[in-house]
């Protein structure tokens, strides 16, 4: 789980917009591309440009992503009910 915190974080850093839509959120990225990271199942995949199918994270429960003035707060809770929280903020 922290590495796909990592993950996030890394892909937060080259972005000039993003939108929460639900338990998903789109990345606007520099180069035109847009990711989404969103929930598949019971894992966290992400999508470039709405197609393809990358696993970020396996045996998750829930993951509830929120928006606040200062960002982006994220918490994973996953099977085995470890609860995970992530607060970053946009550029």
């Amino acid at each position: 789980t922290r590495q796909f915190f990592h993950f996030l974080q890394e892909e937060f850093r080259d972005i000039s917009n993003f939108t929460v839509n639900g338990n998903s959120v789109q990345l606007m990225k520099q180069n035109g591309e847009v990711v989404t990271i969103e929930p598949y199942q019971d894992q966290i995949r992400r999508r470039v440009n709405y197609q393809g199918h990358e696993i970020l994270l396996r045996n998750c429960k829930i993951i509830t992503i929120q928006t606040s003035q200062s960002g982006v707060i994220d918490t994973i809770t996953t099977v085995d009910y470890g609860c995970y929280h992530l607060r970053r903020t946009h550029l």
